[in-house]
This record gives C-alpha cells, structure tokens and sequence, in this order.
C-alpha cells in the first residue's frame, strides 16, 4: 500500500527551491514520488498542513551511550554495561523524535552500539539508522581507550582494522590525536604519524571501508589528510599557542578530498548561560570560540566540503539539538541555508556512501521530516517538528 504525504511546502535538498503545495509518495521503505501535489499517485493521502516536508537529518557524529552530563567521562566509567545500553536507547529515541533519521556512531563499546544498531532494525527499538563504528582505535592508553582498541605500529592497527571489521563495523574510527576528554592525552599531538595512519586507511579500503580520523592538532590533521582518511572530526588546528590556522594543512585536506565534520556546537548552548566563571566553556567561547569560526570560514571559502555532526553525549550536547549546528553553519560560517541543509542531508550521503539516504526523489529511503516554518529562512524551524518517517514508518 503507498501513502502520500502532503505539505504546503516541499524540499528535496537536490535543490534550493521550495515546491508550494508538494507531496512525497512512499511504497514501504522506498520513495516512489517527489513532487507537487496535483501529479502525486493516488492511494492513501496524510494531509500534513501549514509544514515544510524535506528529508529527515542525518547526524555525523554521535556517541549514543553517552550521558551528554558536565560530567561526561565519570558518568562513563561509572555506569554499568546495562546503564550504558539504556542510555543508548532512550538517546536512539529522542534522536528520532527530533527528525534524525539517520546517525554515524563514531565510538562506543562493540557490544553497546552494535546491539542498539540491531534492535532498530528489528523494530524492538525506536531510534534512527545507526551506521557504527564501534571501538575506536587509539594507542595504548589514549583517546578514549575505556571503549576502544588499543594499538601502537602498523601491523596492530591492521590487526585492530580487521577486528572491527569482523566484528560488524560499518566504517573504522581512529583516534589521530589526543583528546580532552580522556586524562593524560595530548589534543595537540598526534597519536600516530603518517606512515601508520596509511597502513590502517590502506588495509580500510582494501575491505571496503570508510575511515573517520578524530584530530585537533595540527600535526595530527595533515598527518590523516595524507594518509587518505574520509573524514576529519573537528579539524581545530589546535596547538599550544591556540587554533592557530595553517595554510598548508588545509591545503592537504582540501588536496585528499576530506570531509571536515567540524562539530560546532559542542556544549555551545550552555556557553550562553549561566556557567561558574571557571568553567572550561566559558573560556572555550570567549577565546577559543572566535578562532574556531575564523578557522572553519577559510575551510569552507577554500571548498572543503562539510558535513555535520553533533559530537552529541560529550559534555553538555544533547542528541535532539543536532539542528543547532546548522543554525552555526549560517550565522557564524555564513553558509546560506541550503549549503548548510546539504551538510545533513545530500553531503552527509555522500560521506557515507549512501546514495540511497540524504533527498527526495524516487528510489531514495524513506526518511521523512516535516517542521513548521521555512527552514530555508529560519534554520530555527527544524527544532520545531511536526511529523518524522523513518525507514517507512511514521514515528510522530
């Protein structure tokens, strides 16, 4: 049986233009039509109203198991696997509800993640698609080495490789870099030179894997760009003298054809109100803040494609605010509206290697969100959901 649905307003994201009065037909968990509304097949029809209908969001990078707390890292080492997978859950359900139909699960315990993957495809878990990386691969003792694989030469990091591979990965996550999250690793030095990050990325490709690389210093960006990762995760150019930009760094990514996922709103609403005067936030916004975004504006003005991810579970990130981030893509990096959606939806396709996700067109996924307002004027409107379709089936 299809189903219809129709909106006042229609966006495909295969272009910017809004179609008035449009209609998404579905056959099961398939598109068949996307257009106006006179030309849609017959067959059930959900009226929908006064929405904007455009296909659901796809977030970059998440950590479901998460608590998204101030007090992210103890939350962590202090839950039980059983509280670890709950957490998972209910983050799976509000991540759907919120109009994220699909998320990229850059590192949490195989087990964990992998699990709560299954149960959303069987149906016993309300959640999006979830393409997992389970365990990280960071060095002895590194960037979060509390849910990863540690490994140290080459020939460990194509064991580790192979390992997730057998495991069930969909795509393999390395720690390049240190991180801030976990005590006594360095976010400005590289966890892995050049040579050793070639070795993972090549025995990566030779199974048909996509490689995502964690790295705030600089060092450890170039390092991954070189050795052919797809994507690089915050890409900060952090050093010990601050986010100091490096021109022949950007020109190797730009060079390797990397996706930047610059996780921008990391703890970013909480940096607006009312924090101790401590706190590592409000130091972040008021002097790391500006040079993360005159960092990201070269990025983007040099054609690095972008892709967004919440980094949604680390400290003070809830998953249902993933829409902030395109908010920052246009009123601090001065995309325009759709550049920004296409970092949700089209671009983040392509990230994946998933043609089938990221529009609406026939053949395509049936991954629906519909809002109230114009995203394209006000990307505030995707917080304000009227209705989600996820593989098929309508969720709210």
């Amino acid at each position: 049986m299809t189903i219809t649905y129709t909106a006042a307003r229609l966006y495909t994201a295969l272009s910017e233009a809004i179609i008035e009065h449009g209609a998404v037909t579905l056959d099961g968990n398939q598109i068949i039509y996307a257009g106006p509304a006179v030309a849609a097949p017959g067959g059930t029809t959900i009226d929908l109203g006064d929405v904007t209908l455009l296909p659901g969001l796809i977030d970059m990078h998440v950590h479901l198991t998460f608590s998204a707390s101030d007090t992210v890292l103890e939350d962590y080492l202090s839950d039980t696997d059983e509280l670890r997978l709950l957490r998972g859950a209910e983050n799976a359900r509000r991540a759907v509800l919120a109009g994220i139909t699909t998320v990229r699960e850059c590192g949490g315990r195989n087990a964990h993640v992998f699990a709560l993957r299954e149960a959303v495809q069987r149906g016993v878990l309300l959640g999006p698609r979830i393409i997992a990386a389970g365990a990280s691969i960071t060095t002895t003792g590194g960037h979060c080495w509390f849910f990863g694989l540690e490994a140290d030469t080459a020939d460990d990091l194509r064991r580790a490789v192979r390992a997730q591979v057998k495991a069930g990965a969909d795509f393999i996550k390395v720690m390049a870099t240190g991180g801030a999250l976990t005590p006594h690793t360095n976010p400005v030095a590289p966890q892995y030179d050049e040579a050793v990050l070639q070795a993972l990325v090549a025995d990566a490709r030779r199974m048909g894997m996509r490689v995502s690389a964690h790295c705030h210093g600089t060092e450890g960006i170039i390092n991954a760009a070189h050795a052919g990762v797809t994507t690089i995760e915050h890409c900060s150019f952090q050093s010990d003298a601050g986010l100091i930009y490096d021109e022949a760094t950007a020109q190797a990514v730009l060079a390797a054809g990397c996706y930047v996922c610059p996780t921008l709103a990391i703890g970013e609403r909480a940096a607006h109100g009312d924090l101790p005067a401590g706190h590592p936030l409000v130091r972040y916004r008021h002097e790391i803040w500006p040079q993360r975004v005159a960092n990201l504006r070269r990025l983007y003005a040099m054609g690095i494609p972008f892709v967004s991810g919440s980094d949604a579970g680390v400290t003070l990130t809830p998953i249902e605010d993933f829409a902030y981030n395109l908010t920052l893509l246009v009123d601090a990096i001065g995309l325009t509206p759709h550049a920004a959606l296409a970092t949700a939806t089209t671009q983040a396709a392509l990230a994946l290697g998933r043609p089938d996700l990221g529009a609406l067109a026939p053949g395509m996924a049936a991954d629906l969100l519909a809002v109230y307002g114009n995203p394209l004027e006000d990307m505030a409107a995707l917080l304000d959901v009227a209705c989600v379709v996820a593989q098929g089936q309508r969720i709210r």
